[in-house]
This record gives C-alpha cells, sequence and structure tokens, in this order.
C-alpha cells in the first residue's frame, strides 16, 4: 500500500476546530491529546510529483516536456532520466 501525506499545518487546523467544538461538551482534553501526538510524528522527506509527456521530434529523438532533454523514441520511459519527471 502507498503511503498518503498530509500538511500538518492544515491536519492541526482540523484538530483546532475539534478543540472549538469539544469545548462546548468538556472533550478539550481529548483534541490537545490529538494535537501532541500529532506534533510528536516525524515528517516525511517527500516531493511534489512533476507531470511532463515525451514531445516525439522528426528526426527519431524525443524531448521532455520539463527538462527538454533529448532521448530517443525507442527509449520511452515511464520518467525522465534527467529530471525525474513522471511522464504520460
Amino acid at each position: 500500500m502507498m503511503a498518503e501525506y498530509i500538511e500538518r499545518e492544515k491536519a492541526l487546523d482540523v484538530i483546532n476546530l475539534a478543540d472549538f467544538i469539544a469545548d462546548e461538551h468538556g472533550l478539550l482534553l481529548y483534541a490537545d491529546s490529538a494535537q501532541a501526538r500529532l506534533l510528536d510524528i516525524p515528517s516525511a522527506d517527500v516531493q511534489p510529483v512533476v507531470h511532463g509527456h515525451w514531445m516525439e521530434l522528426p528526426d527519431g529523438f524525443c524531448r521532455c516536456s520539463v527538462c527538454q532533454k533529448l532521448d530517443t523514441i525507442s527509449n520511452h520511459l515511464k520518467y525522465c532520466s534527467n529530471c525525474g519527471a513522471k511522464m504520460s
């Protein structure tokens, strides 16, 4: 299963909204505990996925739409070997 990544600040915003709701029911302690546990989780080192496509040229080559690297048409890869863009 592929891991899913979220932005910590957005998750904390949800918990802070829960603080407001929980406070009306006397459950503020649980929201505070959830916020503390979320802050204890180490952050992941992730980068956004860059999408590109191979642009076919008439001379038997193709070019990455992201970094402009030339490659042979017969070597169409799912990722650019130069910039790592995911090809569609």
